[in-house]
């Protein structure tokens, strides 16, 4: 594992490299930036990341052990709550932790099930209460972490999205659309859900309070493969594929139904329902 402070003139420069025996599938900065959780094997190891380097395990400060029974996938720090950690896991647990606890019995707040193999998850919410997460099987759920109350629970997006009256972006169709990733815009308040077919066209979607969806912007032409990974640089959204392409775009996440992007986006919009939905290429 390698880390890079990209804050200094030295972009390039690699602070850190810490070796694991086992396999580090997800990893996450919390306490500022000081603190590194990494998710390896069914463990969370954590390190200060001031002190971690050398190629060795300097900067290691313990391990929460013994609370997944499989791979931990997935490792999160709240957004506002600083030592507050969640891991997903393959064995189906969503555990959230107090990282000011040195032991993992003692550190955990609550446990959820989501009876099946989780891949990813997003804290979302004014407050962050909310927690989003993808499964392995293309389903997802939405819970009110603190009650650990399940608001909304979903099988097969596959099959769900199109029962919605929502259609695939590409051409050909058929294919279905997979979940990519969550993503919380904070300034307007919505919880954002990232699809793509299997030619690379991507679908962004509002996930509404009871559970409905909703088209937000398609971002088209810059995949021509499954997109597997999808974040946000600057406002601005940015796509890794299947096909070995990063693509940025010039629509941001405050852009919404047709309102105009930065520069250099070649944008296009066609009608449905009596509302605009916003289609973008990459630069």
């Amino acid at each position: 594992m390698r880390l890079w402070d990209i804050r200094g003139p030295n972009k390039n420069a690699c602070t850190a490299v810490i070796n694991q025996e086992d396999e580090a599938l997800s990893c996450t900065l919390g306490i500022g930036t000081d603190l590194l959780a990494v998710g390896v094997g069914n463990a969370i190891d954590f390190f200060d990341s001031r002190k971690a380097g050398g190629g060795g395990g300097g900067g290691k400060l313990g391990r929460y052990a013994d609370v997944h029974t499989d791979l931990v996938t997935k490792v999160a720090f709240h957004p506002s709550r600083r030592a507050t950690l969640a891991s997903g896991s393959e064995d189906g647990l969503i555990c959230l932790y107090d990282t000011g606890v040195g032991q993992a019995d003692e550190a955990l707040v609550c446990i959820l099930n989501a009876e099946c193999p989780v891949r990813d998850l997003t804290f979302f919410g004014v407050e962050g209460d909310g927690l989003a997460l993808l499964t392995g099987s293309e389903g997802t759920m939405v819970w009110h972490w603190p009650s650990a109350a399940r608001a909304l629970k979903i099988d097969d997006l596959r099959q769900a999205v199109p029962s919605m009256g929502i259609k695939e972006v590409g051409e050909q169709g058929g294919g279905g659309l997979f979940s990519v990733k969550y993503h919380y815009d904070q300034g307007g308040d919505r919880l954002l859900l990232a699809l793509s077919d299997v030619e690379g066209q991507l679908m962004v979607l509002q996930v509404m309070p009871g559970g409905g969806m909703h088209p937000v912007m398609q971002l088209q032409q810059g995949h021509t493969a499954l997109v597997r990974a999808v974040d946000l640089w600057d406002g601005s959204w940015v796509t890794g594929g299947e096909d070995a392409r990063l693509c940025l775009w010039g629509c941001t996440v405050e852009a919404g139904e047709g309102v105009a992007a930065t520069r250099g986006t070649e944008k296009m919009t066609k009608k449905k329902k009596g509302k605009e939905i916003a289609h973008y290429k990459p630069y």
